[in-house]
């Protein structure tokens, strides 16, 4: 939250009203802020979950086949072990993390370094970009 104006003048108005408790009242008067912005609640995360990750793998057969980074879930990722996974958007580093029912939350992949120039981060600030410590 951050505000832009506070009123520099506080007086009381008789419309307003009073407070109090057990027989005590004191009047009550208004103050005005502007707030430029404000986040309520924060449940609900504003990105999107990774739910495909990138591994490096071989593909193909014969004379075609080539190891490179191909598409697969995270949850068949983590079937697989010992692997390096990458994000498919901005190809930095990223971990598998198990669904899980308390609280509940799909299975999903988080970087292992923050990224403020990828979507599926927790920090987005809305300019995409590749990771600074991309894997190649």
């Amino acid at each position: 939250m951050r505000e832009s104006y506070l009123e520099d003048s506080i007086e009381l108005d008789g419309s307003i009203g009073t407070c109090g408790k057990d027989g005590q009242s004191v009047p009550v008067g208004m103050l005005t802020i502007k707030l430029d912005r404000m986040t309520v609640g924060g449940t609900e995360r504003a990105t999107a979950r990774m739910i495909q990750v990138e591994v490096r793998k071989w593909s193909g057969t014969g004379v075609d086949r080539s190891f490179g980074w191909q598409p697969v879930s995270v949850n068949d990722g983590l079937r697989l072990r010992d692997e390096t996974f990458r994000c498919p958007e901005c190809f930095g580093k990223v971990r598998l993390m198990s669904a899980s029912v308390d609280p509940p939350m799909a299975a999903h992949g988080e970087h292992f370094r923050r990224n403020k120039g990828c979507s599926f981060g927790d920090c987005f600030d809305g300019a995409k970009r590749i990771h600074p410590s991309a894997l190649k």
